[in-house]
């Protein structure tokens, strides 16, 4: 009897255990998304509107951890970008030339095929700062 107690608490643990790994896996995923987000963001407040304004010519590289690698090779995350000019829906102007919205579109894991990846998009907003 107690042998049988045993053997079905064990198959309830071994059962669990794919579940646990997966949602480990996600959440190692998720730091790394939030890690690279508050990265280029902190990178996006510090250069000129001119700098951002070549966002959109650079890929940057990420580990799983959300740290930039140098090369693709050692990549898990792959970082492109866009830049528009903001909307800003009922304030009349054109702030074009003080303010741009940085498209972050992260894509993972980098070494699978691309139609498999996965696709994260955040905005950041980056505006002149006064006296520039």
């Amino acid at each position: 009897m107690a042998l049988g107690v045993v053997c079905f608490g064990m198959l309830t643990v071994l059962g669990l255990l794919p579940v646990g790994l997966s949602i480990l896996s996600g959440a190692a995923t998720q730091t790394g998304e939030a890690h690279i987000s508050k990265t280029m963001s902190t990178e996006v407040q510090q250069i000129s509107l001119s700098e951002i304004a070549t966002l959109p010519q650079k890929t940057y590289y990420y580990d799983r951890s959300g740290t930039q690698v140098a090369t693709s090779g050692d990549a898990y995350f792959s970082a492109s970008f866009a830049v528009n000019a903001p909307t800003l829906p009922g304030v009349p102007g054109d702030y074009a030339t003080i303010a741009k919205t940085v498209v972050v579109t992260l894509h993972y894991p980098q070494n699978i095929a691309v139609a498999s990846q996965k696709t994260t998009v955040f905005s950041l907003l980056a505006a002149q700062q006064s006296g520039n």
